[in-house]
């Protein structure tokens, strides 16, 4: 099962509600090239409110097949086939500035599921993460087009399933760092 309806869902959520927030608010959607490139897919969307403008709330939907480049950055998973096949996040970030522009940091609690392929086997295991970053939002236009990329580590906080197959276990970081970049319209 691919739960597809929940990237647009996440999107019309704070779409639909924008009316009732209080003049000022800021509603972002966002979505990450990177993946989009990678062949995957995300988008997420965040609320920026008048009353509390240093802080922003959103959250994003993706799923992505990890490039072999990736995956194999550790030797003892040559050969396998790792694919986030659901991943959503809540994610809160200080904005230093009240435009929201420059500098910011962020938390991100991501659920990810995943499938494991090796020697025509496979096998699912899910993480909780935290996830602590930084990063910049880059407003090139004075149209609400936007660049957010981040820099963070993940720290997997815990983990159901099993990424052995065969009598082979693919190799997963309990930390590993987090290069983000995203791409979205501030309303």
């Amino acid at each position: 099962m691919k739960p597809t309806w929940t990237i647009p869902s996440c999107v019309v959520a704070c779409l639909a509600a924008g009316p009732v927030w209080a003049e000022g608010t800021r509603v972002s959607v966002e979505t990450g090239p990177l993946d989009l490139a990678l062949g995957g897919l995300g988008a997420g969307a965040a609320v920026t409110p008048s009353s509390s403008p240093h802080w922003r709330v959103g959250s994003t939907a993706y799923r992505l097949e990890l490039p072999k480049f990736i995956t194999e950055l550790d030797s003892a998973n040559v050969g396998w086939t790792a694919t986030l096949t659901f991943g959503i996040d809540i994610n809160v970030s200080y904005q230093v500035a009240e435009s929201g522009k420059g500098w910011f940091f962020e938390g991100i609690v991501p659920y990810e599921r995943y499938r494991y392929e090796h020697d025509g086997m496979s096998t699912t295991a899910a993480n909780l993460s935290l996830t602590v970053g930084a990063g910049y939002k880059w407003m090139p236009f004075d149209n609400g087009l936007f660049v957010r990329p981040l820099l963070g580590v993940a720290v997997r906080l815990a983990s159901t399933g099993s990424r052995s197959v065969g009598g082979k276990e693919f190799a997963d970081p309990l930390v590993k760092p987090l290069p983000v970049i995203h791409v979205g319209y501030e309303f």
